[in-house]
């Protein structure tokens, strides 16, 4: 394998993702685009005191938004009790469940415009009450689509997500084509900001990119870099097989 896999997802599942990799004999380098910043307690406590008594569900479509919404749940300051959650994918539902909160997984949803039909499908004339627990960058397809058919949707924002600087991430590798993975808008954004060159590199066969899915297909696609390939199962096992895919056909690509 000729090529580097450059991982962008931050923190701990960046690097064992990497990891993995590495142990299939797969060159790869931890590269995290942004960092999370997630808000304080009382900052959630206070946005929280803005909002509705009852809720009919919590609105989960982003794995760091579970993980902060799990140490929410049994603090004093959560005014929602046990309520449900309605998640994105088994693997956002995973650490509510394990704190025993009931989470709803609709089948086949794998972005928020799947998640909004789902839902107005279900209750098609409106009414329900919800709070959509999101990082500050999220795109808002969910909110707009709920209140348009008739649902209420507050929003709760936990974490932020910033670029990483240049000069704290590792330095790349020279002579060697680059398969880049994104995991995000924001993570878009910061590729565009730290290597400017992306889109000529990606355009002339230097470097591929592999989308983690379709909201960061989107933004790649609407950022004028195309995606390569994109995983069926959005999962890191359903990513490290999509890899080892590309990565054995990669002389297509002309990388």
């Amino acid at each position: 394998m000729n090529s580097t896999v450059v991982i962008t997802q931050s923190g701990d599942r960046g690097r064992s993702l990497v990891d993995r990799l590495t142990g299939l004999g797969v060159c790869a380098i931890h590269w995290p685009l942004v960092k999370t910043v997630v808000y304080s307690d009382s900052d959630i406590a206070r946005q929280s005191r803005l909002m509705p008594d009852q809720v009919d569900g919590i609105l989960v479509t982003s794995l760091t938004a579970a993980r902060v919404l799990a140490k929410q749940y049994p603090s004093s300051d959560w005014r929602w009790g046990q309520a449900v959650c309605y998640c994105i994918g088994e693997a956002t539902a995973t650490p509510l469940r394990d704190i025993g909160i009931r989470c709803v997984v609709y089948p086949q949803v794998r972005d928020a415009s799947d998640m909004a039909r789902a839902m107005l499908s279900e209750w098609p004339a409106g009414g329900k009450t919800f709070v959509f627990v999101r990082g500050v960058q999220a795109r808002r397809v969910l909110v707009a689509a709920l209140r348009d058919g008739g649902h209420k949707v507050f929003e709760l924002e936990v974490y932020d997500t910033v670029p990483t600087p240049v000069e704290q991430l590792p330095k790349l590798p020279v002579n060697r084509a680059l398969v880049w993975v994104l995991f995000s808008p924001s993570g878009v954004s910061s590729l565009l900001q730290s290597v400017a060159h992306i889109r000529a590199d990606v355009q002339q066969g230097r470097s591929a990119v592999v989308a983690f899915g379709r909201t960061t297909a989107s933004a790649l696609e609407s950022a004028g870099i195309p995606v390569a390939w994109m995983p069926t199962e959005v999962t890191h096992d359903g990513l490290i097989d999509t890899l080892l895919r590309f990565l054995r056909e990669e002389k297509e690509y002309g990388i």
